[in-house]
Parts: C-alpha cells; sequence; structure tokens
C-alpha cells in the first residue's frame, strides 16, 4: 500500500517553480502531465521505485488523468494563487480530495508563504531543515499565511531531527501525516495532542532496499528514522487513528499504555525493530486489540488491504473525490493484485 501513497504523491512532484508560471493554459498543463508522466517513466526505469504496475496497464503509468471539470479547477487556482516564494508550488491532488495542493522542495528553512486554504502539504526532498535551530522550528509555520486548522494532509521528508512539542499544534484537521525520513530518534510526549482526527500516521524507518538504487538507499538510510522509545501518552488523543507504521526503526520496548485509545486501529506495524524482550502478542499494550478485525504486524508485514480500501473508498482525507479516480484507482488495483 505504501508504494501506491508513495506513486500518487510523487506523481505530483514538478521540476521547478518556473514550470508553474508557465502553465497559462489548458493545454500547457496538458504539456506539463505529460512531462511529468515522462520523468516518471525515466525514473521507474533507473531506479526501480515503481513496481507492480505494468508499462503496457491500460490506465498509463501516471493513473488516471484530470477531467475537465478538474482542469478548469485548476487553472483558476493557477489564475488565484500565485505560489512564488522558495520552491513551493500548486499541484493537482483531485485524485485524493484535495481542492488546493501545495508542493515544496529542497527547502532549507521555515515554510515560505503559500495560500492560507491549502488542504494538502507535501515537503519534499528536504534534508537541510536538519540545520535548523529548535527556534527556528517552533516558527516554521509562522510566516506561511497557512492555516492550519483547514489542512487534511502533511508530507515533511527532511531529516529535520527533534521537534518542539508544539510542532503541530492547532493541525485539528489532519487526517495523514508522513513523517518518514526525519532522523527521529524520540518525540515530544505532548507532539500529537491536537491531531484528534488523524486517520493515518507514518513514522517508518529506512523500508527502501539496495536494489532500489545506492543512491536512493543511502540517502534514506542516512535520514531514516529510528525510533528509541515512545512515551505512554504519545498517542493518546488519536481516537481516530486507522494506520500507524511504526516499522523499521529501533524500538526496544513498548509502555503498556501507549495504544489504549486508539482501539480503532486496523493497522499496525511493529516488525523491523529491536524489542528485548522479544515483542509478542501476549504484551500488555497489545491486548487491547481484536487481532482478528486488524493487520497487526510484529515479525513481517501482513498486507496492506486497509490502506487500500482508504484509497478505493476515497477516504483518505475525508474529502469528496471524483468517481472517475476512484473507479481507476480500484480497477489498477485489481490489475496489480492479480500481478501479484
Amino acid at each position: 500500500m505504501f508504494l501506491l501513497i508513495f506513486l500518487l504523491f510523487s506523481s505530483l512532484s514538478i521540476g521547478n517553480v518556473n514550470d508553474v508560471d508557465d502553465l497559462e493554459s489548458i493545454e500547457d498543463l496538458e504539456q506539463w502531465l505529460d512531462e511529468e508522466a515522462d520523468r516518471d517513466r525515466q525514473d521507474k526505469e533507473q531506479k526501480g521505485r515503481f513496481q507492480g504496475f505494468d508499462d503496457e496497464d491500460e490506465h498509463g503509468d501516471d493513473g488516471p488523468e484530470l477531467t475537465e471539470e478538474h482542469e478548469k479547477l485548476f487553472q483558476n487556482q493557477l489564475e488565484i494563487h500565485k505560489v512564488e516564494t522558495g520552491n513551493c508550488f500548486l499541484v493537482p491532488a483531485f485524485e485524493i480530495g484535495c481542492e488546493l495542493a501545495v508542493s515544496c522542495h529542497e527547502l532549507s528553512g521555515p515554510l515560505p508563504k503559500v495560500p492560507a486554504n491549502t488542504e494538502c502539504l507535501w515537503i519534499r526532498e528536504s534534508f537541510a531543515l536538519s540545520e535548523l535551530s529548535m527556534k527556528q522550528k517552533s516558527q516554521f509555520w509562522a510566516n506561511s499565511g497557512l492555516n492550519k486548522g483547514i489542512v487534511r494532509l502533511v508530507q515533511i521528508e527532511g531529516g529535520i531531527g527533534d521537534l518542539p512539542e508544539d510542532f503541530f499544534d492547532g493541525f485539528t484537521s489532519l487526517r495523514f501525516l508522513n513523517l518518514e525520513a526525519n532522523r527521529f530518534q524520540s518525540l515530544p510526549e505532548p507532539l500529537f495532542d491536537d491531531l484528534f482526527n488523524l486517520k493515518v500516521l507514518y513514522l517508518t524507518g529506512n523500508h527502501v532496499q539496495r536494489d532500489e538504487g545506492d543512491e536512493l538507499f543511502q540517502k534514506y538510510e542516512y535520514n531514516s528514522n529510528r525510533l528509541t522509545k515512545l512515551h505512554s501518552g504519545q498517542f493518546k488523543n488519536m481516537k481516530n487513528l486507522k494506520i500507524l507504521l511504526l516499522h523499521h526503526n529501533r524500538l526496544q520496548k513498548l509502555p503498556n499504555e501507549v495504544f489504549a485509545n486508539n482501539l480503532g486501529l486496523k493497522t499496525l506495524k511493529l516488525f523491523d525493530n529491536r524489542f528485548r524482550p522479544k515483542l509478542t502478542f501476549t504484551h500488555q499494550a497489545l491486548r487491547v486489540f481484536n487481532r482478528k478485525k486488524m493487520q497487526l504486524g510484529l515479525k513481517r508485514d501482513l498486507g496492506d488491504d486497509y490502506e487500500d480500501e482508504l484509497l478505493v473508498k476515497g477516504e483518505l482525507i475525508d474529502k469528496r473525490v471524483d468517481h472517475f479516480y476512484l473507479e481507476s484507482m480500484e480497477e489498477m488495483m485489481k490489475e496489480d493484485k492479480m500481478e501479484l
């Protein structure tokens, strides 16, 4: 499932901010999408990132195209919002329900100015964020103009390291939070206290394999999360949490009450950690779950059925998704499973 979400998000990447400045018509948008598809295919061939989708799939490598309605909406966004600071720019993300999405690449400081009504935000390839002081991190959102209360998706890939406990304060509508590749060793206990609507949380360590490309492996190995501990109240306000990924870290033990308020979890991945003694289903922290109604991976990855279901139903961020995308994604996923 991670592959499918990564494919979706990666397909939104844009080469540089000048590309967006040049989008003045639907024809320009179509040309830009074609160029992005070519870049994705080249990346696939060179690094083997996007495995599982056949090159001759009837939907193409880039999945569903924009509908005419979405083309008009995105064109209107480009005319209304010009994101010209830093390396941030508007991207189309209607397939997951985002009406206004922003992607930022190679940031080296706090988030620059973005539209206040941004719903989805990707911060990628921004490993210079590791140089920020704790004071700068506390002010990371301050001058961006972002209305944190309406943001539904955030991905930060920046090797950012230790975070202040108020870093995510105010993100009360957040549904999806991807914090992979941030060199975390521990997290402040109150860090997620305002995220009571969160459904999906990725805190995974390095899941990239060497056969996917040595350069890619080294980058993610260096910046991967290395969580060694969790606090008892780490996830205490996340009563709506459905997916929690903690695999490929260095966790040594679980507090007995760490999942006490997360009884709605459908997927919990804890494999490839350093639990001593060896983690088993009899651990007090795991007794709160009904194993027959969830995917609980302690030794290996048991699959991504529930993550697939969120995508197909268009419930990733609890926003309406066009039926065209849902039907296309469902068909793509069926074909992918058949190939496997």
